[in-house]
């Protein structure tokens, strides 16, 4: 009976120092670190050399094959096979240009160096690693002679001319100190909420009409009338006949306090001075066109 027992417990023991040996087994294997399953693999790989995933997303592949993430699908492994410039890209499983070794079109090499000087335009430089030529940072290409010309300091509104080098002026500037040649030509209204209209001595408001046109000056917000001052004499015409002051609406009137002289074509004269016709003379038809 006493062999039985001992029989019985020396099984059990063998049992558990098995179970123990296969556990610590299993927990050894499961502390090394399981290789890391690669995203692109180079040239001339295998599955051996560079592995791809073969399973996930609840998919598993056999018989060589891979996971291909972007469908969750197995696909035949068709490595080796890229030529010299391409990877294998695990994800699609398919070859891919090799773009950080090959950057240019046509998955090609490198053929410049960037900031490294270059033939055209005429001290240029090379802006990537693919032969792409411009002008670098403080020039400005000048399109006449295919040069960059360093940018000079212009003051401001107005602009840098690289075929020039010179600083220009498209626009006109506001609030400048001294004159600055330029004209306005609009088809628009030029219009001052507060301020005056300034013209040199002797220039004019011109109306440039071949045949007869009309200047209007009046009050059109609605107002009766506008009051025009002259501070000095009010001129009509330049010796052309048909040149008339004429008033339409008794509305009108010509108050002159230092007294009115009002010619006619031939030279006559009528004065008016303090309200009293001084003198007049007419010019033989018996009118005074006024």
């Amino acid at each position: 009976m006493n062999n039985m027992i001992a029989r019985t417990n020396m099984k059990v023991l063998r049992a558990v120092a098995a179970l123990a040996f296969a556990f610590s087994t299993f927990a050894a294997s499961a502390l090394v670190a399981a290789p890391a399953l690669a995203q692109n693999c180079p040239y001339n790989s295998t599955q051996s050399s560079c592995a791809c995933p073969t399973s996930g997303s609840g998919v598993t592949c056999f018989g060589g094959q891979l996971f291909r993430s972007t469908d969750a699908s197995c696909q035949a492994d068709t490595r080796p096979g890229a030529q010299s410039n391409q990877l294998f890209a695990c994800s699609s499983t398919s070859f891919v240009c090799n773009t950080a070794a090959f950057p240019c079109g046509g998955c090609t090499a490198a053929t410049s160096t960037i900031g490294a000087s270059c033939g055209s335009p005429s001290s240029g430089q090379y802006t990537n690693q693919c032969g792409a030529c411009g002008c670098p940072a403080g020039t400005q290409l000048c399109g006449g002679t295919n040069a960059c010309v360093a940018v000079l300091a212009c003051p401001a509104g107005s602009t840098f001319d690289p075929c020039t080098n010179s600083c220009s002026t498209p626009n006109i500037l506001k609030d400048q100190a001294a004159p600055q040649s330029a004209f306005i030509n609009v088809t628009g209204n030029i219009k001052s909420s507060a301020g005056d209209y300034y013209v040199a001595p002797g220039k004019a408001i011109r109306v440039d009409s071949a045949g007869v046109s009309t200047l209007n000056v009046g009050n059109y917000g609605g107002g009766p009338r506008v009051d025009t001052t002259f501070n000095g004499n009010l001129l009509v015409g330049n010796a052309v006949a048909g040149n008339f002051i004429s008033f339409y609406n008794s509305n009108y009137k010509i108050t002159a306090s230092s007294g009115l002289e009002i010619y006619t074509q031939g030279g006559d004269v009528m004065r008016f001075i303090n309200g009293v016709a001084e003198m007049a003379r007419f010019d033989g038809t018996g009118k005074l066109g006024i």
